[in-house]
């Protein structure tokens, strides 16, 4: 019969290509190794009732015989002994027929069963002080060579016994000769029982692999008869399996397809979520944060020092939510690798102190010395001030985590005018750091030394978190440590030019080019806002959330009492362009998230309206979502911020606007003809 070709056998009938096999392959296969051990541990276990019950007959004729044959003094101890390892004994047989116990107890069981031997063995020959009563320690060694299927259970076994044997002769005061004597004869019986002991292991492990590859022997010949059987019915029926495993892996690539569409679904709702989560958490977070700096400048009036604490105890604490919430953002960013930066105006001296301010409690808790250098060159860079104060305050409390009580920790802040570089250096008197562990110290979750993990608690965010911050900013971050002198972590900072809020505010004015000859030099003097009663600067607030719409107005109003200001409040898209077309304010202030992408809408509305596109206009958002600024500024946007917005930030930027706004307005009054009266 032509063999068919095992390359257009169908999947289910790859058996068929077994029969062409020679019989030493499938030798080759047998589960050999793996499956001996198991069986042998199941013959001892199999055999140890039958043994337990033999020996506990043996020892019930013992104890007869003793209370029969030995003197008096001997008969009393040895032949209730006896009785009671017969009793055992048959305890045992009971056990291990009643209850299941694991196969890989089998040799403990069998340890136990010829301990009890042993004991009556050493019995005889402890009371009897006769050393011919060794013969029955030679006969247990040679019975645990038959006994045991397991060398390490046989060794261990046979050098206990004899150890014992070689104190109990020591104590006894048996003389060398005659010790020596029965010694040979103890070592005989070992060397015997291990022969035994390797050949009836040796025998039975054939046995044993003949069987298995016996077994696995009519298997594959069944399967191969089967096979052959069913060959020819397979190839007829090749074309159509082919054809149906053409159809599953059509399915299998559908379902892959679909699988990857959820994935990419849940990915998306993931990132909608932490959003969301920002969104929510961070807005109710900006008038909360506001008010309370609001209350704590005292602007709605003076406190007592208990006033004062509390609300500084709510503000500080707000803060600290803040920055829990920053901490998860920043973490599931760093995971999806969208951290970003917001880079604004940042004082270096400000944010050095603000940070050594933030671990100095803890510090004074572990009574460390406190040390901050400024080399005066840094004033003012620009950089994201919160990832600043963030990647300080991780490696600063780093810092107090791993210097012990008593000793020093300092920041260093300098300036490199030719590189233009800002570094901030944190040093400590700590632990330290081995060299062969540098490589792992910017890696997530990573505490260098496990036992560090039990003594010092953290995520080992920190360090990863700060690598990846210094990054973004276009920076490094570089160590040096010594194991038992200290570690110092400097962050490298690119030292970029400034462009304020100032320089905005006046390029957004409208230009009028003005001649000023005709005007005395007290005519040309800029005229306060007081002496401007018809023009107040208006600010458009959209915001859909009431609480900080309303702070803003009430801080414009207690921060700002010699400026009048217009506060336009809108929730909806539609309420801001009708209010922006009817006063033309000075500043529009809108919240991105109004509604899907509404807040974006509006400002690319309000760039392209001749009369509206040199207003100046911030957007601003709880959520910062990857990609949102670019997005906002590409619709027309001239600032961007973040909530919660520090009260600093707000006042500072209206004061720059009611500056450009004043300036604008004073020179149209002074170039405005007058009116002739008859």
């Amino acid at each position: 019969m032509k063999q068919p070709d095992p390359t257009h056998l169908s999947v289910g009938t790859a058996e068929y290509a077994s029969i062409n096999s020679p019989l030493d392959r499938l030798i080759e296969n047998d589960p050999d190794d793996a499956a001996i051990p198991e069986a042998l541990r199941r013959f001892v276990h199999d055999s140890l009732a039958a043994v337990a019950t033999g020996l506990g007959f043996l020892y019930l004729l013992f104890a007869f015989a003793h209370a029969l044959l030995l003197p008096p003094a001997l008969k009393v101890i040895m032949a209730p002994v006896a009785a009671l390892t017969a009793l055992f004994l048959w305890a045992t047989a009971l056990y291990l027929r009643r209850i299941p116990s694991s196969n890989r107890h089998a040799h403990a069981h069998a340890a136990l069963i010829a301990a009890l031997v042993l004991i009556n063995s050493w019995l005889h020959l402890w009371l009897t002080g006769d050393p011919l009563q060794s013969t029955n320690l030679m006969l247990l060694i040679v019975g645990v060579g038959f006994f045991f299927l397991s060398l390490p259970w046989f060794v261990f076994f046979v050098l206990g016994v004899l150890l014992l044997w070689a104190v109990t002769f020591f104590l006894m005061g048996i003389s060398a000769n005659e010790s020596i004597h029965f010694a040979f004869g103890l070592l005989s019986s070992a060397l015997l029982a291990m022969l035994a002991h390797l050949s009836r292991k040796h025998t039975l492990t054939r046995l044993t692999r003949l069987h298995l590859r016996d077994a696995r022997h009519a298997q594959a010949l069944q399967a191969a008869l089967d096979a052959e059987k069913e060959g020819e019915a397979a190839l007829r029926h090749s074309e159509n399996e082919y054809r149906q495993l053409s159809i599953r892996l059509e399915e299998q690539a559908e379902a892959l397809r679909l699988a990857n569409e959820e994935l990419a679904y849940a990915a998306t709702l993931k990132d909608e979520f932490l959003a969301n989560m920002s969104h929510e958490l961070r807005t109710p977070l900006t008038a909360i944060l506001g008010l309370t700096e609001s209350l704590r400048e005292e602007i709605y009036g003076p406190m007592t020092d208990r006033q004062l604490g509390a609300i500084s105890n709510v503000y500080e604490s707000g803060r600290h939510l803040l920055a829990l919430i920053n901490d998860i953002l920043d973490v599931a960013k760093l995971e999806a690798g969208k951290l970003q930066a917001e880079f604004v105006p940042t004082d270096a001296h400000m944010i050095a102190e603000a940070s050594l301010r933030f671990i100095q409690t803890e510090a004074e808790k572990k009574q460390l010395s406190l040390q901050f250098d400024d080399d005066g060159l840094v004033t003012t860079f620009l950089a994201d001030e919160r990832r600043v104060k963030q990647m300080l305050v991780n490696l600063l409390s780093n810092a107090v985590k791993f210097t012990n009580d008593g000793g020093r920790i300092g920041l260093r802040l300098t300036g490199d005018v030719k590189q233009r570089v800002v570094r901030f250096a944190v040093w400590d008197t700590g632990i330290g750091i081995a060299q062969e562990q540098m490589e792992q110290l910017f890696q997530p979750f990573v505490q260098l030394d496990s036992r560090l993990s039990r003594r010092y608690a953290g995520t080992g965010l920190g360090l990863v978190l700060t690598y990846r911050m210094a990054e973004i900013h276009g920076g490094s971050v570089t160590v040096e440590s010594r194991p038992g002198r200290g570690s110092t972590f400097t962050i490298a900072l690119p030292w970029r030019k400034l462009y304020g809020l100032r320089e905005m505010a006046r390029s957004n004015a409208p230009q009028k080019t003005v001649s000023t000859s005709a005007v005395s030099q007290a005519e040309t003097t800029e005229a306060p806002l007081s002496l401007i009663p018809a023009l107040r600067p208006s600010l458009l607030v959209v915001d859909k959330q009431v609480a900080v719409r309303s702070w803003i107005e009430e801080l414009i109003a207690l921060r700002s009492p010699h400026v009048a200001y217009d506060i336009l409040p809108a929730s909806t898209a539609a309420d801001a362009l009708r209010l922006a077309h009817e006063v033309h304010p000075q500043l529009i202030f809108v919240e991105l998230k109004l509604g899907g992408n509404e807040g974006v809408t509006l400002i690319r509305t309000l760039t392209a309206d001749p009369q509206l596109r040199n207003t100046p206009i911030v957007a601003w958002t709880a959520l910062s979502l990857p990609g949102e600024e670019a997005q906002a500024r590409a619709a027309g946007a001239h600032i961007y911020l973040c909530k919660p917005l520090s009260a600093d930030i707000l006042h500072e930027l209206l004061a720059q606007i009611s500056e450009s706004f004043v300036a604008v307005h004073t020179v149209k009054m002074l170039t405005k003809k007058p009116k002739t009266v008859s």
